[in-house]
């Protein structure tokens, strides 16, 4: 690192643990690293702790010690025996992501982008987009929504790639009702954590096609308040809000609706996309997901529920990838690479009205073989990383095992992405066993998110930062059986053979949205007070990130008599820097 000087956290304390504070004017960051700090017999330690330290630096000396602790640990590092190249670390720019990034005003914006991609940071290199809505979006949502569109004439990219028109109001969207099916509200759609501004004084008449009613609710159960007819577009201060709204919507309000428009217009992703690229001084590594194909090319003609692709749309839903990369390139922004498809098998095994999408792995490597794979040749697009899975490791490696059964699929994909939602309960001997069938293909956690709404009562907690510890370097034995979901734990990844890591979203609000669970997430945002707080996910996560760049290769660390109460990880550096991180969980 160059040209950064060290800022310590500023913190505050929620009981559980404290977060770090930061706004237009300060957030704490990394320093540099310099000749002095790494001279002979010299070694640099940082230092995270639930007590309070945040990337705390100290310059320490390897000399004898006068008097040994009772019970010595003594690692063995060998630069000699090298594992996987790492390829790089990253987040997900959602659309409740860009929408929080972009509610900031300039300075603190630059502070969280800077925290993420700059010197003094996380250094992120990878950036997950979907590809139309997703869970944490504010309404179920693709490119072209128009029933029998095969050839994608109305393919267009929405004020979600462009820019937000929003007022955050944390306002949920259980369901809507409507005697006259109005065309331009999505039925059975559903929207949780919404940032809506709705204004209408007029009567809803039932019998007029330009009615539709509509209830809302907020979601958040710790910030119960009172019953409000008729009125939405301000807020009550903390902590009153309204558990259930009614209004009227005209036809002329409903594109305020279906946008969220109102008060403010924010430039989302892709302006966060270039700054982020300014900031690393490199093109940002960007990979597209679908969440699900537009509802009419669906089974059951919605976006949610127990739902697959039909397979007369199948080279449709490939033609759908190439328009998207080209409205992105006319845009000056170019993919990495892309997932077949976002968890493909939470539409089969968890139906539930996720927006979703079905595949099972004999409908994936058929449809990448004889579709998705050519259809990106022919359209300039044949040099994207294809991942398949991107899933709950549980279902490795037979998944895997079968879509690459096909030798023409196994030469169009690239890699392996994976999520941490089922690692407590399996073994992480299945992606070593990945990794020995399928040396040559890349195995990248895509999705890492705590399971956890957001509260008061969970901001800063420690814990949930050593989930995220534990799971990116377990030891070989470290898994727990468990019959009750809990979250799992994050040192996992790299001790066996996983090239690259991405966490879910970057920022989210202080309710966890706009989203549909209202999860936790490494920042969270608070756009009243223009400040953004760092969560311990933060400082785990940038242990590893801001210290171990591109090209690094794992190292064997092996502790002296096999055991020990530590969890860790050892890598050497393109420069020759070795690098450990340590755990005491």
């Amino acid at each position: 690192m160059s040209g950064t000087q060290a800022l310590d956290c500023a913190p505050r304390d929620y009981g559980d643990g404290i977060i770090c504070v930061c706004d237009a004017g300060y957030c704490d960051k990394l320093d540099d690293i310099t000749e002095q700090d790494l001279s002979k017999g010299n070694y640099l330690l940082y230092t995270s702790s639930k007590a309070g330290d945040r990337l705390a630096k100290s310059v320490n000396v390897f000399e004898a010690s006068a008097t040994a602790p009772e019970e010595p640990v003594f690692f063995h590092l060998n630069s000699d025996v090298t594992y996987q190249e790492i390829m790089g670390f990253g987040g997900a720019l959602t659309d409740s992501t860009g929408l929080n990034i972009m509610s900031l005003s300039d300075g603190a914006r630059e502070k969280l982008l800077q925290t993420y991609f700059g010197e003094g940071g996380s250094q992120y290199l990878y950036l997950r987009v979907p590809i139309g809505a997703s869970d944490f979006s504010l309404e179920y949502y693709t490119y072209d929504d128009v029933d029998g569109d095969v050839n994608w004439n109305n393919f267009a990219l929405r004020d979600e790639d462009y820019k937000y028109k929003a007022n955050i109001s944390m306002v949920q969207i259980l369901y809507q009702l409507s005697s006259c099916n109005a065309s331009y509200i999505k039925p059975r759609s559903k929207m949780k954590f919404a940032s809506v501004v709705l204004f209408s004084d007029t009567p809803c008449d039932e019998r007029k096609q330009d009615c539709v009613k509509v209830e809302l609710e907020e979601m958040n159960p710790h910030l119960r308040g009172g019953r409000m007819e008729n009125h939405l577009g301000t807020t009550p201060p903390p902590p009153v809000h309204p558990t259930e709204i009614r209004t009227s919507i005209s036809r002329s309000l409903a594109v305020e609706l279906n946008t969220t428009s109102a008060l403010a217009n924010y430039a989302t992703e892709m302006p966060v996309i270039k700054r982020a690229s300014d900031i690393r001084g490199q093109p940002i590594k960007l990979f597209g997901a679908a969440w699900s194909a537009p509802w009419w090319m669906k089974r059951n003609g919605t976006e949610f529920g127990f739902s697959y692709l039909l397979e007369k749309y199948y080279q449709a839903w490939a033609d759908y990838y190439v328009k998207y990369f080209d409205a992105y390139k006319n845009e000056n922004i170019s993919f990495w690479g892309l997932s077949a498809q976002n968890e493909p098998t939470q539409a089969y095994n968890n139906p539930s009205w996720i927006f979703s999408m079905g595949w099972s792995a004999e409908q994936q490597r058929d449809w990448i073989a004889e579709h998705l794979g050519p259809t990106l040749q022919r359209g300039g697009y044949g040099d994207l990383e294809l991942m398949t899975l991107d899933d709950n490791r549980m279902w490795l490696p037979g998944w895997v095992e079968t879509v690459l059964e096909n030798e023409t699929t196994k030469s169009y994909v690239s890699g392996i992405g994976l999520h941490w939602y089922t690692d407590e309960s399996t073994d992480p001997i299945i992606i070593d066993q990945t990794h020995e069938l399928f040396p040559d293909k890349f195995l990248f956690y895509t999705e890492a998110c705590e399971l956890v709404q957001v509260t008061r009562d969970t901001l800063g907690d420690w814990a949930v930062g050593e989930h995220y510890g534990n799971s990116m370097f377990q030891r070989q034995s470290g898994y727990r059986e468990c019959i009750v979901y809990k979250p799992p734990t994050t040192f996992q990844a790299f001790n066996h053979w996983v090239n690259a890591w991405a966490d879910w979203n970057m920022a989210i609000n202080e309710y966890g949205g706009p989203s549909t669970y209202g999860y936790n997430a490494a920042i969270i945002v608070n756009a009243t007070g223009d400040e953004f707080y760092k969560q311990p996910p933060y400082y785990f996560q940038t242990h590893f990130s801001a210290f171990i760049p591109p090209g690094s290769k794992r190292i064997e660390m092996t502790v002296e008599d096999g055991e020990s109460p530590f969890m860790n990880v050892a890598f050497l550096t393109p420069d020759s820097t070795i690098v450990s991180v340590i755990m005491n969980p």
